[in-house]
């Protein structure tokens, strides 16, 4: 992994909150990550949710989607046989970035909110378990005329 071959351009984020949370019950926690290319732009994006519930009511959706622009000749070598292949461990890094990125904002906001939330960190999430293959999109070239 080579940290020149990526920037993360961009963070776009949605919090919803529900402020009726008892103390005294545990909160369960879950973690989804997808991925988006924009093959002309050479970039890719982590798009990841995190839900809290609690008495299996949702107390916290938080989505995610992190925007990351690589370098032409980088984001190139990851193109073979018309498809875009991005490997399980880039997957995992950039997933590293946006839950970092989001532990952060949740408990940002919700310490500006005055929320309990504020006192519920995002819990350490095994990356390897959640995200277990590579990505493959296909490379459609535009016509020639």
């Amino acid at each position: 992994l080579d940290p020149n071959k990526k920037r993360v351009s961009d963070f776009y984020d949605v919090m919803k909150s529900n402020e009726d949370i008892d103390k005294e019950l545990e909160i369960n926690f879950s973690a989804e990550f997808s991925y988006a290319a924009n093959i002309p732009a050479h970039r890719v994006r982590c798009i990841s949710k995190y839900i809290y519930t609690q008495d299996e009511k949702e107390v916290l959706a938080f989505d995610l989607t992190c925007t990351f622009e690589v370098r032409e000749d980088a984001f190139n070598s990851f193109i073979k046989d018309d498809k875009l292949t991005l490997d399980v461990d880039w997957l995992r890094y950039m997933a590293t970035i946006a839950v970092g990125a989001a532990r952060g904002e949740i408990h940002a906001r919700a310490e500006i909110e005055k929320s309990d939330l504020s006192e519920v960190i995002l819990p350490p999430i095994n990356l390897v378990e959640i995200i277990k293959e590579s990505a493959i999109f296909p490379v459609v070239k535009p016509e020639e005329n």
